[in-house]
């Protein structure tokens, strides 16, 4: 019993030895590299994407219309064959709403303060290293990831080796309850010289919600009516 706990010891004292450590200046640069290059990143002031909502049990797959435009205007419009738009919700820039089923519930407060604090599609772009700190180290699916908290609410997994953002942990209180949302993305494709995840997992509690895009356009243009 003795030799195998000596041997987790030293299996754990190598892995902490092997393990790189980085900042979070880092991290940021190396994903925004990843995925195209500051200059690239910053050409982009818009995005619109298409695809399809994988709801478990639903008898039918949504499809979905996302739009932003920079630094925080967000749409996103659900519709469903033979039933038309079966949810939206809106963010111009100062106030926000989500409709559904005929009723029209106004963004809290909580709600309006986050959308307007979002600084542009790619946030990364924006965040200050200073006021974040590396979280830990985990191995997910064979990947080393660096846990990256970004606020009180929000921690990011980067792939140290790839440098893309494989997962988010978003926590939120709800009628006093907190409540964290988890998102995974996969499916990594170039557009215009930018990879960008083409399927993004939404996981509540013991829900989980696929995204998959079918396409994604950048700078496309909008009107302000669509924000509204």
């Amino acid at each position: 019993m003795k030799n195998i706990l000596s041997l987790f010891a030293l299996l754990f004292f190598i892995n902490s030895y092997n393990q790189v450590e980085v900042s979070t200046s880092e991290v940021m640069s190396k994903y925004i590299e990843a995925i195209g290059g500051k200059e690239k990143l910053e050409s982009v002031k818009s995005i619109m994407m298409s695809g399809k909502f994988d709801i478990p049990q639903a008898p039918f797959k949504p499809s979905v219309i996302i739009k932003q435009q920079n630094p925080n205007k967000t749409s996103l419009e659900m519709s469903a064959p033979e039933m038309g738009t079966i949810m939206k919700q809106k963010f111009n820039g100062e106030t926000g709403y989500m409709e559904q089923m005929g009723q029209n519930i106004p963004f809290s407060e909580d709600q309006v303060s986050n959308s307007k604090s979002k600084k542009g599609i790619f946030e990364e772009l924006y965040y200050d290293s200073s006021q974040m700190q590396v979280d830990g180290y985990t191995t997910i699916g064979g990947n080393e990831l660096v846990k990256i908290k970004v606020d009180d609410k929000t921690i990011k997994y980067y792939d140290i080796n790839s440098g893309l953002l494989e997962r988010s942990e978003e926590t939120n209180l709800v009628e006093g309850n907190s409540i964290t949302t988890t998102r995974k993305f996969s499916d990594y494709r170039d557009i215009d010289g930018i990879l960008y995840p083409f399927k993004t997992e939404i996981i509540n509690g013991m829900q989980t919600i696929t995204i998959e895009f079918e396409e994604i356009k950048f700078n496309a243009s909008f009107d302000e009516n669509d924000f509204n």
